[in-house]
This record gives structure tokens, C-alpha cells and sequence, in this order.
């Protein structure tokens, strides 16, 4: 092999020159400061990613789908999202302020700002209680006893009604259900038969009302009596009042019960009495009869006083009653169709029981008399 100088000068190296088919002598050029070190290593050097610096935590990552993952810019879950290129058409308003959050407006098909509105005063604690709150039922103002109790069937829990607002079934004792079960006490029968033959375990007489009668306790039994009768068995010193109920003319001289105006009296009971009789007369010249009927007595007496003229000393009729069946006869009355008041006052001491029944007449035949629906008897049974 030729070469084309005989030696090379220091700086210089053999190398092959094709050209002229001979090796000839090279100049080689040294960097003014040679590379020394690489990371702080020298020798045969491996690089870590933290021998380079300025390197994100993204350096050590792979691309890839799972945790811990990049993904590609071609990732088929970035594909369609939100791109630069369309961000105006995606959202509607580029910047929201500082009260305002990002809501999609289905009307606009894009993202846009809404306001948030914060309460003016925030809750700074409940029932009290702040942190973590757990609530009990003597947190909440207003609750009543059952709200701590449950529906069910056990002791203490509340009773739910069915879907036809009633008690369900399970929960009513099994004797009240059926149309064979009995009852016993107060009430007597079946479910579907049941009468009420006592009040409180004292019986109530099988005897049917009738319109105006109250059911009194007699010394044995609950009774069906007439406000009339009570009279007779009244406590003593109560007096009782008997009205009657609607004017009865009478145009007969004959003596005729007076409706209503009557009383019960028992054996052995004192009673006092006094009839109040309201009536008017179709003739200034008839006058008015009043008398009584009433059982056998051992005392008995009454006074009759009725109006027979014009006011005066000789204005009134006044007699005596002694026994049943008698009565007092006025000849006149005062004035023509107009309200008068005649009154019966008396004792009497039965020694049977009966009834005290008012009387009344006309003076003339065919002449009415009007007993009116004000009058009334006081009855009173003597302590």
C-alpha cells in the first residue's frame, strides 16, 4: 500500500484517500473543552429519567388504558370531546365569574354559565349541634309521644288502619267478630242481636217509650216515665212544672179534663200545687168553671180565683175545692176575647195513689171558654 508522506506531523492521523489511491496525513480538530462527564458519570454511561432534569412525572409513564396510564391523542374515549376547534359551538360563554358554574342548556345544545345563589346566613349548627350532627328525637321542637313509637301489634305500637280506614281485623279480639259470639253485662244477644238491658249493672225495664218519656231510676230499675209523673216521685222540695201544650176551647157546661194539666201522686207523700190557667171567653157574660179530680185523701184543700170584672175590691170570683169533682163557677169575665188568669192553689195528702187532674167548664152551652197553651201547673213534693 502506498503512502503519500513518508510521517504524519502530532496533530495529525493516516486516512485513506480514494482519489489518489494513497494514505496521506489528516488533520484532527479537538473541541476547545471536551465533554468530561455526563449527569455528574464518566466511563460507559446509562442514563435515568432523574439524571435529566426539567422532566414531568409524565417521562415514567406508558401510553395505555389502565391506571397509572397516558393516553394517546388518537384514545377513542378523547375522540368527540370538547376540541379547540369547536369550543365556541360547545360552549356558550367562554368565561364565567366567580359565582357562576358551568350548566348544559339542552334549548342551546351547549355548556353555559349559572349563577349559584348562597344563602345570606349559612347554618352554622342543628339543635344545637355542630361537626358530624346526629340527630334524636328531642332534637326536633314539635314532636309528639307516638313519634318515637312503632305501627305494629306488640304493646306500645300504634295501630294501622287498612286500606278501608278501619282496625285490622287481627288486631280485634275474636269475639267481636263473629255473628255468634254472645255478650254478657250490661249488654245481652249476639253481635248482630245485641240489647242493652243495664246501665252500669243496674237493669233497664224491657217497658217501650213513648215521645216526651225519660228514662229515671225508680229504686231498682231504669223506666221509661212521663215529665207528668215525675212529679209524684220527685226528690222533696224540688219543684216540677207542667205545661200544656195547646189551646183546648170547651163550649160544654158539663166538666171536661184539661189536657196536660194533670200530676201522679203516691200514698203517704205531701204535695203542694198550683195551677196557673190562661184562657179567654167568646162572651163577657160566660164566665168560667175550674175543679179537680184527684184519689182518695186523708187531707186535701184548694182555692180557686178567677177573674169576673173590671179592677175593683168584687174584681175577682173566688171558692173552695174540698173534694174530687167539686168546682168554682165565675158568671161573667172581665172583657171579651181577652187574656185572663184564674189559678188553683192547694195541699193534698193522698192515701191512695193516683192522678190530680184540672177540670173546667163553660158557664153557658154553646159559649166557648179557651184554655190557652201558657198555662201550666207547679207541683212541689213537701220535705
Amino acid at each position: 500500500m502506498d503512502v503519500a508522506s513518508a510521517s504524519c506531523s502530532a496533530t495529525q492521523t493516516a486516512s485513506f484517500n480514494a482519489g489518489t489511491n494513497l494514505w496521506e496525513c489528516l488533520n484532527i480538530s479537538f473541541p476547545a473543552s471536551a465533554v468530561t462527564s455526563v449527569a455528574g458519570k464518566t466511563g460507559a454511561v446509562s442514563l435515568v429519567p432523574g439524571d435529566i432534569s426539567g422532566l414531568g412525572n409524565s417521562a415514567t409513564r406508558s401510553v395505555g388504558v389502565i391506571a397509572g396510564t397516558v393516553a394517546a391523542g388518537d384514545d377513542s374515549r378523547i375522540i368527540g370531546s370538547l376540541q379547540t376547534a369547536n369550543y365556541l359551538s360547545d360552549v356558550s360563554t367562554a368565561n364565567c365569574s366567580s359565582t357562576q358554574t358551568a350548566s348544559w342548556n339542552t334549548l342551546l345544545d351547549a355548556w353555559q354559565c349559572s349563577n349559584i345563589t348562597f344563602p345570606a346566613s349559612a347554618v352554622t349548627s342543628v339543635a344545637g349541634k355542630t361537626g358530624v350532627v346526629s340527630l334524636v328525637p328531642a332534637d326536633v321542637v314539635g314532636l309528639g309521644t307516638s313519634a318515637t313509637l312503632d305501627v305494629g301489634s306488640a304493646p306500645n305500637n300504634l295501630v294501622q288502619l287498612d286500606a278501608g280506614s278501619k282496625i285490622l281485623a287481627a288486631l280485634i279480639p275474636n269475639q267481636y267478630l263473629t255473628t255468634s259470639s254472645t255478650f254478657t253485662g250490661d249488654i245481652s244477644g249476639t253481635s248482630s242481636t245485641s240489647v242493652v238491658g243495664g246501665l252500669r249493672g243496674v237493669n233497664v225495664t224491657a217497658t217501650a217509650p213513648v215521645t216526651g218519656n225519660l228514662l229515671i231510676y225508680n229504686g231498682t230499675s231504669w223506666a221509661p216515665t212521663s215529665f207528668a209523673s215525675l212529679a209524684a216521685t220527685a226528690a222533696p222540695g224540688v219543684p216540677r212544672f207542667i205545661r200544656k201544650t195547646g189551646p183546648q176551647p170547651i163550649t160544654v157546661v158539663a166538666l171536661t179534663n184539661v189536657t196536660d194539666l194533670s200530676f201522679a201522686v203516691v200514698a203517704g207523700s205531701l204535695y203542694k200545687y198550683k195551677f196557673y190557667v190562661s184562657y179567654t171567653s167568646a162572651a163577657a157574660t160566660t164566665g168560667l168553671g175550674l175543679g179537680l179530680t184527684f184519689p182518695a185523701t186523708t187531707v186535701s184543700s184548694a182555692q180557686v180565683v178567677i177573674p169576673f170584672a173590671a179592677d175593683g175590691a168584687a174584681s175577682f170570683f173566688k171558692g173552695v175545692i174540698n173534694a174530687s169533682g167539686d168546682n168554682v163557677l165565675s158568671t161573667a169575665t172581665p172583657v171579651v176575647t181577652t187574656q185572663h188568669l184564674a189559678t188553683i192553689e192547694g195541699t193534698i195528702l193522698p192515701s191512695a195513689a193516683g192522678t190530680v187532674a184540672l177540670t173546667a167548664r163553660s158557664e153557658i152551652a154553646g159559649s166557648a171558654v179557651t184554655i190557652l197553651q201558657n198555662s201550666f201547673v207547679e207541683v212541689t213534693v213537701v220535705p
